[in-house]
């Protein structure tokens, strides 16, 4: 989005915390309240946890003003369905947490609904085009094996297979809607001939894109399940509005794994690119931004022009005479005491997918099993 028409910044927090999470951030973007931590699609007089607090907190999104206008509705993610930045756009609850039943307190489960709940059964998640994502285990009941993973069971605890009975209830309506959970499966829908199309890919979240299955029994890239959820949506002449994520961006840097972080980044970017040459853009606002930024940062004292992203500093530490990756995290997993780093300066020595970066400072208090979120200013391109 380098050469995009408009940009500004944006500052992200919650009411109650300087440094915002991904729910409450992903409120005040998709509905432009600002709330309270770890609460979704609620304003701040809710309370985290607290399930009668939220009755009188909920706030409308921006796939409810599409709606209202009679437009077509889209939601596509690598993450669950139901994780915190995709569910400010449908779900009312006071913890992101309580994505199916059996994460909902017992004395709240007749007076508030799991978030799966609420995005197949209320508005405006049942009036949704689109749903491509990952997070089947939060649709099915426990004593349901996954199709892909059979040693893993559904999480929810009320019995209820929620898959099938979305399914039903369009047979019902004489609605072409179709379920899919693998590439195959998707790459077999027909955009001109179904009205609606739920996909859940995974269990948990989709893999990463460097790790993606290709094959059949594989799941799309964010690209394709992009350009056909844009297919679907576009055969509505009122419009549409559809919300795309690379979610997973989130996971690696939690986990300071930056080759990953910044190769999901990558597989972004052709979803935008995708869209770019799919959609007259005299027509159609596209906006890329985030809703909260992480700690990385790139560093170093003498690190010449053209050095490895991933490489380290040409500059030896002054202290134990070891190099130094020159991308570092400020907290979360890579401390070692003592550094048992074993690379030359300036090489290009971490590309491994599944190398942990340093954090910085390397104090064993800074570390943590994540990495924590960044008051960084954000960008906004359109």
């Amino acid at each position: 989005m380098a050469n995009a028409w408009y940009t500004t910044e944006i500052l992200t927090y919650n009411t109650d915390a300087q440094v915002g999470e991904s729910s409450a951030c992903a409120t005040a973007l998709l509905c432009g309240v600002k709330a309270n931590y770890e609460t979704v699609g609620l304003d701040s007089s809710a309370r985290f946890e607290d399930c009668y607090s939220s009755f009188e907190a909920r706030v409308p999104s921006l796939i409810n003003w599409a709606q209202d206008q009679g437009k077509s509705t889209g939601l596509v993610t690598t993450t669950r369905v139901t994780h915190a930045t995709p569910a400010a756009l449908y779900a009312h609850a006071a913890s992101r947490y309580w994505e199916d039943d059996g994460k909902v307190p017992p004395a709240a489960r007749t007076s508030c609904k799991d978030i799966a709940r609420q995005l197949l059964e209320d508005e405006p998640g049942r009036n949704i085009t689109v749903v491509l994502g990952g997070g089947r285990r939060h649709f099915v009941p426990k004593v349901t094996l996954d199709p892909e993973e059979p040693d893993k069971e559904g999480r929810r605890l009320d019995g209820r297979n929620l898959i099938e009975e979305w399914s039903r209830n369009h047979r019902r309506r004489n609605i072409n809607a179709r379920y899919v959970l693998n590439k195959e499966q998707f790459e077999n829908v027909d955009p001109r001939k179904v009205n609606r199309l739920l996909g859940l890919f995974a269990y948990s979240h989709m893999d990463f894109d460097v790790d993606r299955n290709t094959n059949d029994t594989g799941d799309p890239s964010l690209a394709e399940m992009t350009i056909k959820a844009l297919r679907i949506l576009a055969n509505n002449p009122e419009g549409y509005f559809l919300f795309v994520e690379g979610g997973r961006i989130d996971h690696a840097h939690h986990y300071n794994n930056a080759y990953r972080a910044l190769d999901e980044t990558l597989a972004l970017e052709e979803a935008v690119q995708a869209v770019m040459k799919e959609v007259d853009l005299t027509e159609t606002l596209l906006v890329v931004t985030a809703d909260h930024s992480h700690v990385l940062t790139l560093g170093g004292l003498a690190t010449h022009r053209g050095n490895p992203i991933f490489g380290s500093d040409s500059k030896l530490s002054d202290i134990d005479g070891q190099p130094y990756t020159t991308l570092l995290y400020s907290n979360g997993p890579g401390y070692t005491q003592p550094r048992n780093i074993l690379r030359e300066a300036g090489k290009d020595s971490i590309q491994k997918r599944d190398a942990e970066n340093e954090i910085s400072p390397s104090r064993k208090d800074e570390r943590l099993r994540y990495s924590g979120y960044s008051v960084v200013q954000l960008g906004v391109y359109g």
